[in-house]
């Protein structure tokens, strides 16, 4: 009898341990949400504000003062307001993407792409900021680049790591949008001489929570999505985000996708 009233009695404690572990596990979970969330709303308060002040400045430039301005200074003008739209944008797709990832309202559709195609399409978006920075952005690509992968993410996961890279890449330096065949796989590579990261900083990528962004050589805000989504992204379709970067020497970040016949 003694011995049965033991057993019960570790049996109570084991479902007890397992029940006090599970509550701190979904702490942990609820603290991260929780955290994740005030991040959301200080990009939406904050990041938000700085490209649209630029927007509004450049328009009230062209509005009051167009008719005495000479042409550099109207296309200095344009610019302005084309690349911080342009960082709007890309900041909405973001947060939208990152928000359905979080509900799960992302559809896979995977399907016979031609990323050559979208890796020009993001080559062709960030040309212009490239070339205000006086960065020389350079593209390497076989004849054929049919691989099996979901186009709208492949092409969040292109533009974030194309964006990041210029943002840390210093004036007159050098980026490299490449593809190569490796197996019955293409290496997606976007390599830079910029900055580069330390190892907490690339283990913060790989961590689910928002991590802190750094300003870029030149001043940009980010928000810490990019990376995140880059490597959520590619995890539902079965690759994943590798990083070899070299603080003073510069990133390289690399993915593969099956090949399709």
């Amino acid at each position: 009898m003694g011995n049965q009233c033991s057993l019960v009695s570790m049996n109570d404690i084991t479902a007890l341990i397992k029940s006090k572990n599970e509550i701190i596990n979904i702490n942990k979970e609820l603290q991260i949400v929780n955290e994740n969330k005030d991040r959301f709303f200080s990009i939406l308060a904050h990041d938000l504000r700085s490209p649209f002040n630029s927007i509004l400045g450049f328009s009230e430039i062209l509005e009051t003062e167009f008719d005495e301005m000479d042409t550099p200074t109207v296309k200095q003008c344009v610019s302005g307001i084309y690349i911080s739209s342009k960082s709007v944008f890309g900041l909405l797709e973001n947060l939208l993407a990152w928000g359905g990832l979080q509900n799960n309202r992302f559809d896979l559709r995977i399907e016979k792409l031609n990323i050559c195609k979208v890796i020009d399409e993001a080559y062709l978006l960030h040309l212009l900021v490239a070339k205000n920075k006086h960065i020389e952005l350079s593209i390497h690509l076989p004849d054929n680049c049919n691989v099996k992968a979901d186009r709208n993410m492949i092409f969040a996961i292109i533009r974030n790591l194309v964006s990041n890279a210029i943002k840390f890449t210093p004036q007159k330096g050098n980026i490299i949008l490449s593809a190569t065949k490796v197996g019955s796989t293409l290496e997606v590579l976007i390599e830079d001489n910029g900055t580069g990261m330390t190892e907490d900083q690339i283990s913060s990528i790989y961590n689910k929570e928002i991590h802190e962004s750094t300003k870029g050589t030149d001043g940009e805000k980010g928000t810490g999505l990019g990376l995140t989504l880059c490597k959520e992204f590619l995890n539902k379709n079965h690759s994943e985000l590798n990083i070899d970067s070299k603080v003073g020497k510069g990133t390289k970040c690399w993915f593969t996708l099956p090949l399709a016949e």
